[in-house]
């Protein structure tokens, strides 16, 4: 790291002072002289450097000897900054010496050990050494682990409290943001219950409307420029969990979100939705209202329910509405347990009750019956199994794992599903209890699955279709969220914003496909809708000002509104409730005042369409190394058992127009499930499935465009 020039002079001062006698006054040393005249804080570590014999810390070698004398370096060092404590330059270039090694993660933490923090802060005071102090931060945040940015959030206050000293300072404003961000994004860690610093966030408590302030103040100055947009951005959407109080004292922050729903960045997109949501979640209410079927049954014999539901229901079919469904099945149940005792016959029983089960979500009572068998002695609950036919052992299936859920034991039921599926993998109810698992990647490909399946009721489409809506939108935002983080907040592997895309539009089809087709009655109206409000907001290509884009949103939420206000369900204030209601409130306003930020932040950039065949370049080399063993040659069927690209990754930085082609390549040919791991088919090498199952369940209508495209190739 030395430079050029200055070797001989700081030798011969470093000698020097090596030569002074035990017992007299050791003078100045040599080496401060050239330091006071260095034009700038790289000539001033350069001095520093070339007198302590450092070596170069710009390549892997330097940093081992570093390593291997990190005592006797940071002795010299550091005997140095306390003999000049009143030196600015000096001990701002000893600290800036500290900042380069801070690069090396270890290092990094024996400094932090030794109290680097303590050192550097004091600084931030100083005129003359201010920058060089924030610009060591913003390296060492930049390269720090999560315990040392948190211990750094301790002093975001005066953070906060120097950007606001100096609010016409773009360069400086940069600096802290970016800081804050590191810092603040490391503190938030954990959930609300558990967060992992509980102490950083008690002592950050008091002061976060200041440093909410502070970013909305940074952001929306005339010369904000990316960097500071882009962090500013992520200090508010990563607070608002633990924070959530502070931001009724600074409303600004909130709309600064709304508009970021509108960015030309889909990472930003995802970010100020995901912020959003979280926003909210202490305040919310749980979904958890369920239908009273007594009151169902007073509603009905009262005729109470308004005229415009009763034209709604009759212009979709009364019969096929969901409340129509609930009264038929507790008629049908209360028929079916009263002749058991007449018939004895629980095959009889168990056959009505997986049919009623089916048909609504409301189906029968909890409880079951059991029979003493006369010729064992042991008492059955279920007879299904004994008969054996294909039909009787679905029929089993579906009682148990009806049973399992009512008893709050999805895994258990999925795990049966999941065993059920290997007999008959065309009836649908089994996808629909494995939707129910808190995976999404797992939920969304059974949803999707299931929605193909011969064996399927209009109840069960439905069911399956609303889970598909929620584990593609999670998955959609978390997508794009990861991608940009991996990729340092800025770019990320085209594939995987592609991916990502393509989980929030197959969101967007479900939901609208949902409010058109479903019963208007359905309870899970209400949580469809909010996710096509919010949804068509983020991915739709232009929003109007006046949201008209929603309208068929706001409508089917007041209807349903009123079919729970009818039916004792109410409408609680759950996490989307409370979103969509933020957003289509704020949303005018907070384009109109900061939709200019985020077009700042973009710099006015914007990427082509991508190409269908580029799309699946960068498709292939998000897959490479992944491996699949399955082939079934009786079908025709042949999934590639390895995947390789040499196709570099493209790197993305704007919001991309996605093309309804190339979205395609991320979705299953048979069930649509949008994936970032579909295989491909080695016949043509053009149609992508989940797997063999689905490939071979497709076979029957690709067989002839297969064969037709591999002659082509040949």
């Amino acid at each position: 790291m030395p430079g050029p020039g200055n070797r001989s002079k700081a030798a011969k001062a470093k000698k020097a002072n090596r030569a002074q006698p035990s017992g007299s006054v050791i003078p100045r040393d040599a080496y401060v002289d050239d330091v006071d005249h260095a034009d700038g804080w790289t000539p001033v570590v350069n001095v520093l450097c070339q007198f302590f014999e450092l070596p170069d810390m710009t390549t892997r070698n330097g940093l081992k000897k570093i390593h291997a004398n990190f005592d006797g370096i940071y002795k010299k060092l550091d005997s140095a900054y306390q003999r000049y404590i009143d030196h600015d330059k000096i001990k701002g270039g000893i600290v800036g010496i500290y900042a380069k090694m801070c690069v090396d993660s270890l290092l990094r933490n024996r400094l932090f050990e030794r109290g680097l923090l303590d050192k550097l802060v004091p600084l931030l005071s100083i005129d003359s050494t201010r920058f060089l102090a924030l610009q060591a931060l913003t390296l060492i945040t930049q390269h720090g682990g999560a315990t040392i940015r948190s211990s750094l959030a301790l002093h975001a206050p005066s953070l906060a409290k120097l950007a606001d000293t100096y609010p016409d300072d773009p360069l400086l404003c940069d600096l802290v943001v970016s800081i804050l961000a590191h810092s603040i994004g490391a503190a938030v860690e954990g959930t609300e219950n558990n967060p992992t610093y509980p102490r950083v966030l008690k002592q950050l408590q008091p002061n976060m409307a200041l440093i909410l302030d502070t970013a909305v103040r940074c952001i929306t100055q005339p010369l904000s420029n990316r960097s500071c947009i882009t962090h500013g951005a992520e200090i508010i959407a990563t607070s608002t969990p633990f924070f959530s109080y502070s931001y009724q004292k600074v409303p600004e922050a909130t709309k600064l979100l709304v508009a970021g729903l509108r960015s030309k960045e889909w990472d930003t997109r995802a970010l100020c939705l995901g912020g959003l949501m979280r926003l909210h979640k202490s305040v919310s209410e749980e979904d958890t209202r369920q239908l009273d079927p007594n009151r169902l049954i007073q509603v009905v014999q009262s005729q109470s329910t308004p005229d415009h539901l009763i034209d709604l229901m009759m212009e979709y079919g009364h019969t096929k509405c969901d409340m129509y469904a609930t009264l038929n099945a507790t008629s049908t149940f209360t028929e079916a347990i009263m002749a058991y005792p007449q018939d004895r016959d629980l095959h009889k029983l168990g056959s009505k009750l997986a049919r009623l089960i089916l048909s609504t979500e409301f189906s029968i009572a909890d409880g079951y019956y059991e029979a003493l068998n006369e010729r064992t002695g042991r008492r059955e609950r279920l007879a299904l199994r004994e008969r054996g036919g294909p039909g009787d052992k679905d029929a089993a299936d579906v009682l148990d794992i009806k049973f399992k859920i009512m008893r709050s034991k999805v895994g258990e039921a999925a795990d049966q599903a999941r065993r059920a599926i290997e007999r008959n993998p065309s009836f649908a109810y089994y996808h629909y209890a494995v939707s129910l698992v808190a995976n999404h990647a797992d939920g969304l490909r059974a949803s999707k699955k299931g929605m193909k399946c011969r064996d399927i009721t209009p109840f069960i489409r439905f069911q399956l279709m609303q889970r598909a809506v929620e584990h593609a939108a999670e998955l959609g935002l978390e997508a794009l969220q990861k991608a940009a983080h991996e990729e340092g907040g800025e770019d990320g592997e085209a594939s995987k914003w592609q991916v990502g895309v393509a989980f929030l539009q197959s969101a967007l089809e479900d939901a609208k496909k949902f409010l058109e087709e479903a019963p208007p009655d359905n309870r899970y109206m209400k949580n469809v809708a909010y996710w096509f409000v919010l949804l068509t907001i983020v991915v739709s290509e232009k929003v109007s000002p006046d949201l008209r884009e929603i309208e068929r949103g706001i409508s089917t939420l007041a209807t349903a509104d009123d079919f729970g206000r009818l039916l004792g369900m109410g409408s609680p204030k759950t996490v989307l409730r409370l979103t969509q209601e933020t957003v289509r409130r704020l949303y005018k306003e907070s384009v109109e005042k900061y939709a200019n930020v985020f077009d700042r932040a973009a710099g006015g950039k914007s990427l082509p369409e991508v190409e269908a065949e580029k799309g699946r370049d960068d498709l292939a080399a998000w897959l490479e190394d992944l491996h699949l063993d399955c082939e079934d040659d009786s079908e025709g069927v042949h999934v590639h058992t390895h995947v390789k690209s040499e196709v570099k990754e493209e790197k993305m930085k704007h919001h991309p127009k996605v093309s309804a082609n190339m979205v395609e390549l991320y979705r299953c040919s048979h069930c649509g499930n949008p994936s970032a791991v579909l295989r491909k088919c080695s016949g043509c090498e053009k149609t992508r499935y989940c797997d063999a199952a689905c490939q071979k369940a497709h076979w029957s209508d690709h067989k002839k465009p297969c064969k037709a495209a591999q002659t082509k190739l040949t």
